[in-house]
């Protein structure tokens, strides 16, 4: 048997085994077999999965919780027996101890994998800086095992056509856009207004990167067009939903997503081989630059066409006015199921909205978020969504959304009486009673806004201004 993984590190002084859940083995039937008539006392369940691999739940008071023993026999398995140089013992049994570089490759034919990505990235930080120069047979080893990797997991595959032209490329996925990819560039580039992808296209109306080109570059530059683009995709993901973030996190967002999901191929392989030189932020605050190229104006909005509103729309708005919010449900999830490309934003409003009334506020929010990705002038939508992060006791985002929702035009009680909860939610009750007294002038029949100041008048002063 060979020891791989996690516990192997330990093994070899890089991991604290108390940190270590598993341990994973490569062996044979055999192997396995003897590790059960071995250690049979303190086995607690067994399993089979995919007919080559085999887990042991380990009783309580083991050293780890379950043991994993691979069978398959892959060509990189069958290399590995003479690339160990020392045993060790495994629950009363010997197994071989690849050295450290070995560990690390089979880490890094991991890489590629998005389920695996996190934790091996980490891994690799971690063992990069501690292993020598690699042997012509481990080399060969680590080729063969990334190989097999890929096509197990059917890494090969291309994730989206990158030659086509720009805005068909980025019409399948500006609804995650507030404002137009190519102007963030400009605006983090390295060298402002001169960002180094350009320098990489054979034809700047096509969204394809020139490998041979990219190749040119210097080092340097290439990895700070790696970066860019992280920093591009970081605040697009990430920031734009949440401003609070700090500019190194929103980098490290935008670098693990790019990485993960987004690049393919060669450009992947680049930024994981060189992880350990992109994971420090540039030295420059690019967050701070985009928000003064906001300010400025300097940024164009990506604007979606948005469907019309149908009968069939209205039909279920008015399920939901009259309480039949079940109803209202299934007939908005019939809408989604069948619009085209399923990008009917008014049913997800509708649905989110039959979500939030049935207090399904987690659902509720994605619906609504994915109707605001794209419609992202609907009022009603940002109120929803408002009153369902309030309801989750996210006062904080509630009330900048609600504030979007007055913005665009919604300006009912409800709208007030969530201010003032939110409000209250964040120990502010002056701000609290303001909203109220609004809600209260809207709708002066409704008791919850008239309860609410009787509480809060004895201790904040009124005429405060939400």
């Amino acid at each position: 048997m060979i020891v791989i993984g996690s516990y192997a590190l330990a093994l070899t002084g890089h991991r604290n085994f108390d940190k270590v859940n598993d341990i994973d083995l490569i062996g044979t039937r055999a192997d396995v077999e003897q590790f059960r008539a071995k250690n049979h006392a303190i086995i607690d369940e067994a399993w089979q999965l995919h007919d080559h691999r085999y887990g042991f739940k380990l009783k309580a008071g083991q050293p780890v919780e379950k043991v994993e023993i691979d069978t398959e026999q892959a060509a990189s398995d069958q290399m590995l027996p003479a690339l160990c140089e020392r045993t060790a013992d495994i629950l009363g049994l010997a197994a071989q101890l690849p050295p450290l570089e070995v560990l690390y490759l089979i880490k890094r034919a991991h890489a590629n994998v998005p389920v695996h990505y996190d934790k091996t990235i980490r891994d690799l930080l971690q063992i990069k800086p501690l292993i020598g120069h690699f042997t012509p047979e481990q080399i060969t080893f680590g080729q063969a095992r990334k190989r097999e990797c890929r096509e197990r997991y059917a890494l090969n595959r291309q994730r989206f056509s990158l030659a086509i032209k720009n805005e068909d490329f980025f019409d399948n996925s500006d609804h995650i856009r507030y404002y137009v990819h190519d102007d963030l560039h400009e605006v983090v580039a390295h060298e402002a207004g001169q960002p180094l992808y350009k320098r990489c296209k054979q034809d700047l109306n096509l969204a394809k990167i020139d490998t041979d080109l990219f190749e040119q570059l210097s080092q340097a530059d290439q990895l700070k067009m790696a970066q860019e683009e992280f920093m591009v995709i970081g605040l697009e993901r990430f920031y734009f939903h949440d401003r609070a973030l700090h500019p190194a996190k929103v980098y490290r967002l935008g670098m693990h997503k790019t990485i993960r999901d987004l690049f393919v191929g060669y450009f992947q392989d680049f930024c994981i081989d060189h992880i350990d030189q992109l994971v420090t932020p540039p030295p420059f605050n690019f967050v701070e630059r985009f928000v003064e190229a906001e300010r400025a104006n300097q940024l164009h909005q990506v604007v979606i066409k948005v469907g019309p509103i149908t009968e069939t729309h209205k039909k279920i708005w008015q399920l939901i006015r009259t309480g039949h919010i079940n109803e209202a449900r299934t007939q908005a999830e019939d809408l989604i199921r069948h619009a085209e490309y399923g990008h009917d934003s008014h049913a997800f409003f509708l649905l989110g909205a039959s979500l939030f009334l049935a207090k399904n506020l987690p659902a509720a929010e994605r619906c609504l978020r994915k109707c605001l990705s794209r419609d992202r002038e609907n009022a009603m939508a940002f109120f929803y969504l408002g009153a369902t992060l309030r309801a989750q006791g996210r006062h904080n985002e509630a009330l900048s959304t609600l504030k979007q929702a007055e913005q665009h035009g919604f300006k009912l009680f409800g709208l007030y009486w969530n201010l003032g909860l939110a409000y209250e939610g964040l120990s502010k009750p002056d701000l609290a009673i303001a909203a109220y007294q609004h809600a209260q002038q809207l709708k002066p029949g409704d008791p919850r806004p008239t309860k609410r100041l009787a509480a809060l008048s004895a201790i904040a002063p009124t005429g405060a201004t939400p």
